[in-house]
């Protein structure tokens, strides 16, 4: 828990003072956190008052100025791996005390959705998270945000212990991956999130470096988008008309309130093909629907299809159900009988939309409630309502696709947070054939700056080579997303990296494989064998090294073999090899 203390004597008269707080914590730090072992930890955060600040962290004390602009930063000197401990931060009469503090390996794990995806949704989340007690792995989320210059200040929730409460948040790779290192390394794990679905690479990296990616500059292209977006608000703002106070919603919620203004929707479907394209933001859906007294007295299930991304349920405004980022998963809420009402009751759904498609979508089947007396249907007109419109809603202004946006307010913030090294999962993003082949480039662009700017030497960067996703060919055809595994595979150029190879876990028809178990565990082996130094551990899956052409023969020779080659499970003979005279026809 951080406490906030003020000290000394507060004078109260017949009302109570609040005293407002001077000193600021950067919210990286909180209750439970990791802090980087045989690494300066240095803590940082803002102040009003020109006051010194100092610090006890186990014992020892470190002091300090803020600058002219209120920024103070302390640091201590390297510290082995162990606690708990307790850190203590004074200015003046302000104190702010941090519990439950360890010194571990904290690892970056940063990317797009499968980085993002957690644990709740991966495969078998249920006995995962039941059997999730792990005090000594860490997590923090740094929250989306995005900004067209470097921040301080960074957004983020507090540090969390794994635990069947908690983990069900957590970044899967990154747990497994933590976990996984626990069962084979005695330190305590951290795990910073900073991941947001469906990013491209070029959002990541600084602004000096992806400069040369854009011929006429960063600033000239966001420029020309932001030009382009305003008209493309203007125009939606006149298709959704005047957005009602927050103090409507409420009322909206009672059978019987008049919502003839509110704009019709036909449900399931996506708001982008009813009218509104470019629309993110928060949305109200509202439909009435009528229960007998036996009905209503025996409670109804919800089958609400699914949402994209975030709902928040109410029934006759009591909030029934709720899931955050799960746009691919049907929603199931059960309502008691005491929310419920003989005749008229009235579902509300907040829907939350960070990018493209939002709203009710899924199977018309799957849309619908049921009662003592059967299933009915809730297909066909529900009402809309903007609560609100996010900025940055054009076609092409998505800021997780323009470059250095999320550096700059997910990365630049927390590069003085020493780490141990990066785990990375993206590339879907830019897996279109045109950018494939120049991912190579901003990859390893990427690796080499983050390296630059955390000023901690070569430390460790793994990352996940893109799985099999799309209908399997019998021979070789050009792809995207081939060119970018390729391209991947090219950052093993560079020193103290690893790829953990999933082509044989993935999933078709999901861009989301549920087995984020496998992956982590595959980072984990690169860990040990690199960076724990268990030499002898096989952490890689064959790489192709060289070939040579005997007679009738070519030969193939493969690196990280182990002890030989084998045809891969569920096949009887080899057949993913094929040749070509003229780069076009292939024979397997």
């Amino acid at each position: 828990m951080r406490v906030f203390l003020l000290l000394g004597f507060l004078f109260l008269n017949s009302s109570l003072i609040t005293a407002q707080p001077n000193l600021e914590l950067s919210s990286i730090f909180s209750d439970n956190m990791v802090l980087q072992r045989e690494q300066p930890i240095r803590i940082w955060g803002w102040t009003d008052a020109d006051e010194e600040i100092s610090a006890n962290l186990a014992g020892v004390v470190a002091t300090t100025k803020p600058d002219d602009n209120g920024k103070w930063m302390l640091e201590f000197s390297p510290m082995n791996a162990g606690g708990p401990y307790s850190m203590t931060i004074k200015s003046g009469d302000e104190m702010e005390i941090l519990s439950d503090i360890y010194i571990g390996d904290v690892w970056l794990c940063s990317g797009q959705s499968n980085m993002e995806w957690p644990v709740r949704l991966s495969g078998n989340p249920d006995n995962e998270i039941a059997n999730s007690d792990h005090p000594l792995i860490r997590h923090i989320k740094i929250q989306r945000s995005w900004n067209i210059n470097p921040q301080e200040k960074v957004v983020s929730e507090n540090w969390e212990v794994a635990s069947p409460e908690t983990t069900g948040d957590f970044t899967a790779v990154g747990y497994y991956f933590a976990r996984e290192l626990r069962e084979n390394v005695d330190v305590p794990i951290g795990l910073i999130n900073s991941s947001w679905g469906g990013s491209r690479i070029e959002p990541w990296i600084r602004k000096e470096i992806v400069e040369a990616y854009y011929p006429k500059g960063v600033e000239f292209y966001l420029d020309s988008l932001d030009k382009e977006n305003e008209k493309v608000v203007e125009e939606m703002m006149a298709l959704i008309g005047q957005i009602p106070e927050k103090e409507e919603f409420q009322k909206a919620m009672s059978p019987n309130y008049d919502d003839a203004s509110w704009i019709t929707q036909e449900l399931p479907g996506i708001w982008e093909n009813q009218g509104f394209p470019n629309l993110d933001g928060i949305v109200w859906l509202r439909k009435e629907i009528e229960l007998s007294s036996d009905e209503a007295s025996s409670g109804i299930r919800l089958s609400l299809s699914k949402i994209d991304d975030s709902d928040s349920t109410y029934v006759n405004g009591y909030l029934v159900g709720s899931m955050r980022d799960s746009y691919n998963i049907n929603r199931y809420y059960d309502i008691h009988a005491e929310y419920l009402n003989e005749g008229l009751n009235t579902i509300m759904i907040q829907v939350e939309d960070v990018t493209y498609g939002g709203g009710l979508y899924g199977e018309p089947d799957s849309l619908y409630y049921s009662t003592a007396s059967g299933k009915l249907s809730l297909t066909g007109e529900w009402k809309m309502q903007v609560e609100k419109a996010n900025e940055g809603a054009g076609p092409e202004f998505r800021p997780n696709q323009m470059p250095t946006l999320l550096y700059n307010s997910m990365i630049d913030p927390i590069i003085d947070f020493p780490i141990k090294g990066v785990l990375w999962y993206q590339g879907e993003s830019n897996a279109a054939p045109k950018d494939a082949f120049v991912y190579r480039n901003q990859f390893k662009d990427m690796i080499t700056d983050w390296r630059t700017i955390w000023n901690q030497g070569d430390f460790p960067f793994y990352w996940v080579q893109l799985t099999n996703f799309g209908q399997a060919n019998d021979l070789p055809v050009e792809t995207g997303w081939g060119m970018l595994r390729e391209s991947q595979t090219e950052a093993l150029s560079l020193p103290n990296t690893a790829q953990a190879v999933i082509i044989d876990i993935g999933e078709a028809d999901d861009i989301h494989p549920k087995n984020k178990q496998d992956v982590g565990k595959r980072l984990a082996l690169a860990a040990r064998n690199l960076t724990y130094g268990e030499d002898d551990l096989v952490y890689s899956g064959p790489l192709y090294d060289s070939m040579e052409i005997k007679g009738n023969k070519i030969i193939l020779s493969f690196s990280h073999i182990g002890s030989g080659l084998s045809i891969g499970r569920g096949h009887s003979e080899l057949k993913e090899f094929a040749i070509s005279s003229d780069g076009d026809n292939y024979v397997n």
